[in-house]
C-alpha cells in the first residue's frame, strides 16, 4: 500500500480523504497522528520519508509555507495541493487527467482544479470550438455547503433559520479564468453565479449559451475515456452522484441555443476523488 501523508484533516476535503483512505485499495493514511503545526522537525522528516505522497488540504494562506517546508526536507516527494494556490505556477501540473496529458508517472507537483471548474470544463469541452463567443455563456450552479469550505458548513449548522440557498460569489468568480484556460477559449465571456445549499455535498449546474451553428451537434461523442463523464437522457440530480467520482451530463439543443445540465459530487470528482485518480497516475 502507498502511504499518503494528509495535512489538514478537519475540513470537508480532509475529512473525505480520511474516510476514503480508510478503505482504499491502493492508498492508506500515513502518520495519522502527526500534527504538522506542533510536530518536531525530526517527526516531520520521519513522516515524509515514510510516505509516497503528501496531500495538503490546508488553507491557502498557509499552503505556500508548508509546501516549501516539505520540499526542503524531501524534494522528490509527490505533493498534491488542494488549495489551488499553485494553479498556473511553473513546475506544477493541473490535476485534471482528462484535459492534461502531462499528468504522467513521475510527476511530483500537482495542484487540484476547482470543483466548479472541473465540471464546467468537462461539460463544455466537446463543444468548445462550436460555442459562439459573440454572446456570453451563463453558468448557474447550486453546491452543497462543503463547496464553500468548513466556514459554510459551520454557517448552516449554526443558523438553522437561514434560507435553504444563499448566494456565494458574484460574477467575477475565481474559477472563470480557470475554465476559460481549460477550454482554450479566452475570447469567451463566462458569467457564473453559484449558490450554496443547506445540503452538505453534491452540486448541480446548468450551462446556457449559443452555438455557431443551428445544425445538430454530436455532443454524445464525448472524447473522454476515463468513464467518469456519464451521459444521461434526462436532467441529472445531485442525489445520483453523491459518493461517486462521476460527472453526469445531459445535453439539450434548440437550434443554435444549448443547455448542458450537470451533476457531480464536489467532494468526489470535484476534489478528493480527482486527487486520488491523479495520484494513482503519477505514483
Amino acid at each position: 500500500m502507498k502511504k499518503v501523508l494528509l495535512l489538514g484533516k478537519t475540513g470537508p476535503i480532509g475529512a473525505e480523504f480520511v474516510r476514503r483512505l480508510d478503505s482504499h485499495e491502493d492508498f492508506e493514511l500515513g502518520s495519522p497522528d502527526l500534527d504538522w503545526r506542533t510536530a518536531s522537525y525530526e517527526a516531520k522528516v520521519k513522516a515524509l520519508m515514510d510516505c509516497t505522497a503528501v496531500v495538503s488540504a490546508i488553507p491557502r494562506r498557509h499552503s505556500l509555507e508548508v509546501v516549501e517546508g516539505i520540499a526542503a526536507i524531501n524534494p522528490g516527494l509527490v505533493i498534491y495541493d488542494c488549495s489551488g494556490i499553485h494553479r498556473g505556477k511553473e513546475g506544477w501540473e493541473y490535476a485534471l487527467p482528462e484535459l492534461n496529458p502531462q499528468l504522467i508517472k513521475g510527476t511530483t507537483r500537482l495542484v487540484g482544479p476547482g470543483c466548479f471548474a472541473t465540471a464546467a470544463s468537462l461539460a463544455l469541452w466537446p463543444i468548445r470550438n462550436q460555442i459562439d463567443t459573440r454572446s456570453a455563456v451563463h453558468i448557474e450552479a447550486i453546491g452543497g455547503a462543503s463547496t464553500g469550505g468548513k466556514k459554510w458548513v459551520t454557517f448552516f449548522e449554526e443558523n438553522p433559520e437561514q434560507d435553504l440557498i444563499v448566494p456565494n460569489t458574484g460574477l467575477n468568480h475565481p474559477h472563470i479564468p480557470e475554465i476559460k484556460s481549460n477550454l482554450g477559449v479566452q475570447a469567451l465571456e463566462l458569467r457564473m453565479v453559484p449558490q450554496l445549499a443547506r445540503r452538505y455535498r453534491g452540486t448541480t449546474m446548468a450551462i446556457h449559451g449559443d452555438l455557431k451553428t443551428s445544425e445538430e451537434v454530436p455532443y454524445s461523442e464525448h472524447p473522454f475515456t476515463s468513464g467518469r463523464v456519464v451521459h444521461r437522457n434526462k436532467t441529472p440530480q445531485w442525489g445520483e452522484v453523491v459518493g461517486t467520482d462521476e460527472v453526469h451530463v445531459y445535453w439539450v439543443q434548440e437550434g443554435s441555443r444549448f443547455t448542458v445540465h450537470v451533476a457531480f459530487d464536489n467532494l468526489g470528482k470535484g476534489s478528493v476523488g480527482q486527487a486520488l485518480q491523479s495520484l494513482a497516475i503519477v505514483t
